[in-house]
């Protein structure tokens, strides 16, 4: 995953323990960590240029799908193609598919995988840099 080394990542996830851990697991690969608790919060640290976005879906006052229609309105200097995963413990086909619509490239499940994580990482940023 050396790919990845380097690679700014944004997180957005509300519940601390997850935060922690899913940011802890990708600056051991080697990426750099960018965490928000919530959407607006979120919004406004994509002046810091992130490579890539990795949202909890279910997140109080703003969520995780709303984010990324808002994000995707944005010009690409902006941030508007910033390629993203959404991450949720719900594992209904709609809100796969709500997610996916949106503009999301990929759905992880919670709990997680490490190993399917770091892959759909690389998977996405890599489709992304053919565009």
């Amino acid at each position: 995953m050396d790919a990845l080394s380097g690679l700014r990542v944004l997180v957005v996830e509300n519940d601390e323990d997850n935060l922690m851990l899913l940011s802890f697991v990708l600056m051991e690969a080697g990426m750099e960590v960018i965490r928000a608790c919530l959407a607006c919060e979120a919004f406004t640290l994509l002046a810091a240029k992130p490579g890539l976005l990795i949202s909890e879906v279910r997140l109080p006052e703003e969520d995780g799908i709303s984010l990324i229609c808002r994000i995707r309105k944005l010009c690409p200097t902006q941030g508007g193609h910033i390629p993203a995963i959404a991450l949720s413990t719900d594992v209904a086909q709609e809100t796969q598919h709500q997610a996916l619509a949106a503009g999301y490239q990929a759905f992880i499940t919670k709990p997680f995988d490490i190993d399917e994580l770091l892959w759909t990482v690389a998977g996405v940023k890599a489709d992304r840099q053919c565009l």
